[in-house]
């Protein structure tokens, strides 16, 4: 266990030194190498469900976001083009691409007509797996990976993935189904699950033997901080003790004996051998795996690796400014309900990543609408909490407040946070499940709030925002009363 901290320690340390990130322009994508390959990633954000153990960037799906997003990456697409870009491959993640697979479709024959593409690569969902979608993927993607984590269908309504994506059974005749559609569909295994047992295990491997797939991977369930406490509350805690005991099994199952199914090709993906238990040519290592060193990454949170250098796109979509706008009407209908409020208002809505950006002062109910109506989201680069404080800061000095008495702060909670606490109350409001508080102080008060409270049909009454803040404080009605 000491050798293990050890290692844990050098490898952050390293990672601060050697993957610090910092904010550049857009178009500061260097120029394609003449000769060189490139593979093009595209993220595609938006799932059906989020599932409680999943930290890849991701969004609830909503048919017109998603929309206009497929849109946005479909220029990405025309801007490298127009930079001399092309790639041979092309490999689509998320979130689940096929969550709207029209608007996917469109996007993969984009990606033909402006590169040479000899392969796509997509992933998916089970519920996915129906021949309305499969005949509009024949053709267009190659490989295609597809998210089953167990066939146990305890564990599948414990991620609240069997009422969508379907029983056990039902996973197990799509797969043997769609399988004929591709040269490789990959299935998506997870094990080590708090209440998975030694049978769960095995009769999950037996099926993935059985149900004609071309390839699986099985990764153990990791967990990440921005997870944990969600995975805690819906699958239990984490017992690594016996993940390696697991392993050994799966291996043993998989790739073991004289004539094996599977031959494992990396420690997590095990490629299906022929009926000589021989390998399969076609098949590549993984289900990730590309023959090209460099990739292009578009989308929200994408990666690109051009040399030694990663740039990553922005994790905002542009409807966090919606959100916003969201927040302010919420706030709008509570103000609205307290009698001669906005005859006394003193509001600073202010924007910051590493810099304060901007800076609107509200003083009444007309400024608080506009602001509403107009709200675009400025900045976006790395966060450091530390100058929208001493911004703040400053007002006081200059007696822009009076009695300020709280600060709001919206945020993923990844940035520098104030060593000192100010000499007014803070809170750190953190959206959904896409946020980091490890670091949070423990003068801040942290409160989490859910998407759906404030977009679509699920939005609650203006009356359960006041609630959840004031289950963390009295701070919301303090800032009414100042």
């Amino acid at each position: 266990m000491l050798s293990e901290r050890m290692l844990t320690t050098v490898v952050r340390a390293m990672t601060d030194k050697t993957l610090t990130l910092h904010p550049v322009p857009e178009g500061a994508l260097p120029d394609p190498v003449e000769g060189r390959p490139y593979t093009l990633y595209v993220h595609v954000p938006f799932c059906e469900r989020l599932c409680p153990y999943c930290s890849f960037n991701r969004f609830p799906y909503r048919e017109q976001r998603a929309r206009d997003y497929f849109q946005a990456l479909r220029q990405e697409m025309r801007m490298l083009a127009d930079q001399g870009y092309d790639f041979e491959s092309v490999y689509v993640g998320g979130g689940t691409p096929t969550v709207d697979i029209d608007e996917l479709c469109e996007t993969i024959d984009l990606a033909r007509d402006l590169f040479h593409v000899k392969e796509v690569n997509s992933e998916t969902n089970p519920n996915h797996l129906i021949p309305e979608y499969l005949d509009k993927l024949k053709g267009r993607i190659q490989r295609l990976s597809v998210g089953v984590q167990s066939f146990d269908d305890r564990l599948l309504r414990q991620m609240d993935r069997y009422e969508k994506y379907g029983s056990g059974e039902e996973i197990f005749e799509r797969i043997g189904q769609a399988a004929p559609y591709f040269e490789s569909l990959n299935v998506d295994m997870i094990f080590n699950f708090p209440t998975q047992t030694e049978d769960i295990l095995i009769s999950d491997c037996e099926k993935i033997a059985l149900c004609g797939c071309h390839q699986t991977t099985f990764s153990p369930l990791y967990q990440s901080h921005a997870t944990t406490r969600k995975m805690e509350q819906v699958l239990g805690k984490m017992d690594y003790d016996k993940e390696r005991r697991f392993y050994h099994i799966l291996d043993e199952i998989l790739a073991g004996g004289e004539n094996p199914f599977f031959e494992r090709r990396t420690l997590w993906t095990f490629n299906r051998l022929d009926e000589n238990h021989e390998r399969k040519q076609h098949l590549e290592v993984d289900e990730y795996a590309v023959s090209y060193e460099e990739c292009v990454g578009i989308g929200s949170g994408s990666i690109t690796h051009l040399g030694d250098n990663l740039f990553v796109n922005t994790f905002n979509l542009e409807e966090s400014g919606e959100l916003v706008r969201a927040f302010l009407a919420e706030t709008y209908t509570l103000l609205k309900g307290r009698e001669n409020f906005f005859h006394r208002m003193n509001l600073h809505l202010i924007q910051a990543d590493n810099a304060v950006r901007q800076d609107i002062l509200i003083r009444n109910e007309d400024e608080l609408i506009h602001a509403m109506n107009h709200f675009e989201l400025r900045g976006g680069g790395g966060t450091d909490f530390r100058p929208a404080f001493e911004y703040v800061n400053q007002l006081c000095a200059e007696k822009k407040f009076s009695n300020l008495r709280g600060l709001l702060y919206f945020t993923d909670g990844m940035g520098t946070y104030p060593a000192r606490r100010p000499g007014y109350d803070t809170a750190f409001l953190f959206l959904g499940e896409r946020f980091d508080d490890a670091n949070v102080p423990p003068w801040a008060m942290k409160v989490v709030l859910d998407e759906e409270e404030f977009t679509g049909a699920a939005a609650r009454p203006a009356s359960a925002l006041a609630d959840a803040l004031a289950e963390e404080d009295d701070l919301y009605r303090e800032l009414n009363n100042s």
